[in-house]
């Protein structure tokens, strides 16, 4: 039957009276999550729920989870303790996440020429930060990545502080040897006497011009190396000594050395007249029987 306000009541089907509907329970309210209690577990690398961010102030990208991803792997690979971590007690420096992330760009290539076990771990690459590297050229970064590693990794990976794999440092020691050797007649930098500039020079791939041009502009290697400031090279500078080998003889005697030959090339007039003719075309003298048609006999003849 009707009731006031225009509801409805329905019948007990056991005594017939009249019953009521018992009104709806008042919405739930869902509970406000609770702020969390203490530091964040060190081994724990995710950041709270849309913080935008992992721990450690590395963003929630995947930039930054393939950093924490690589720096545990190498901290496995080095030997870290097991359930150690790498970034205990850093922080990525807020103010200078632009250059750490270009740094540390650098470190992934020179990671993956030495198998990514010496990758540097985050406490390096915040020193190299420090020590401005990050603005430094590509070969100090490379330095500095290979001094971090121990003593018998860096002499068996020379290749590590050129930036260079395996493959490539082999590659470039067989084309800069070449090139050394048409210049000096080595194949070794240090017995060559440029042993201080063979990293600058495998590091730039350096060209035969290149090299002769430091050559020459270093007194002691310019005086022992001088056929290059007449144009020769080694090979060439061989090929002179046999060529003219009685004219150096007679002006320097038998037993003339390098250092002779290169003063007749850079004085080719005086060498002219030590020869008797042309330097490099040397012949003996002999008289003439030639008669010269003047109307008179020579009185030599």
């Amino acid at each position: 039957m009707p009731v006031a306000g225009g509801g409805a009541v329905s019948q007990d089907p056991v005594s017939g009276a009249a019953t009521t509907p018992p009104p709806p329970p008042p919405p739930t309210t869902p509970p406000t999550p609770s702020a969390p209690s203490g530091p964040a577990d060190p081994n724990d690398f995710l950041g709270g729920p849309d913080s935008g961010s992992l721990n450690y102030g590395i963003p929630d990208t995947t930039q930054g989870e393939q950093f924490l991803q690589e720096e545990q792997a190498a901290w496995a690979a080095q030997g870290g303790a097991a359930g150690g971590n790498p970034f205990a007690g850093w922080t990525l420096p807020a103010g200078d996440a632009g250059d750490f992330w270009q740094l540390y760009t650098q470190a992934e290539t020179f990671a993956a020429n030495t198998g990514w076990k010496y990758l540097p771990t985050p406490a390096q690459l915040t020193t190299a930060l420090s020590q401005g590297l990050a603005t430094a050229n590509s070969q100090q970064v490379f330095q500095y990545f290979a001094s971090l590693m121990p003593t018998s990794a860096q002499q068996a990976m020379p290749y590590a502080a050129l930036g260079m794999s395996a493959t490539q440092y082999a590659q470039a020691q067989e084309n800069m040897g070449d090139t050394l050797y048409s210049l000096t007649g080595q194949t070794d930098f240090s017995a060559a006497g440029l042993g201080a500039i063979e990293s600058t020079a495998l590091y730039q791939n350096w060209t035969s011009a290149q090299l002769s041009d430091y050559i020459q502009q270093n007194p002691t290697l310019k005086s022992q190396y001088g056929y290059l400031a007449q144009g020769y090279t080694y090979q060439t500078f061989q090929t002179y000594k046999q060529q003219n080998a009685q004219a150096l003889s007679s002006r320097f005697g038998t037993g003339y050395t390098d250092a002779n030959a290169m003063t007749a090339l850079a004085d080719p007039l005086s060498s002219f007249h030590a020869s008797g003719g042309a330097f490099g075309q040397y012949q003996p003298y002999s008289p003439s029987t030639e008669n010269i048609a003047t109307g008179r006999q020579s009185s030599v003849r």
